[in-house]
């Protein structure tokens, strides 16, 4: 709420607290979706490791997709 109420004083003019977080945002109905671009991690955390793995990190996940 203090982020939204600075942002309004610096002139945005849409400006809404996200207080409740994404359960909150989704029960009322506010639209949302996930990016396209949804990291290997998000869509299945057992493959949270090989980001970790200096082997393995980002590239070597794309690559292993």
């Amino acid at each position: 709420m203090k982020a939204a109420l600075q942002m309004a004083a610096l002139g945005y003019k849409d400006v809404s607290s996200v207080y409740g977080g994404i359960v909150q945002w989704k029960a009322e109905g506010r639209p949302w979706q996930m990016p396209d671009d949804t990291p290997a991690v998000a869509r299945n955390p057992r493959y949270a490791r090989h980001l970790v793995m200096p082997e393995v990190g980002p590239e070597g996940e794309a690559r292993l997709q």
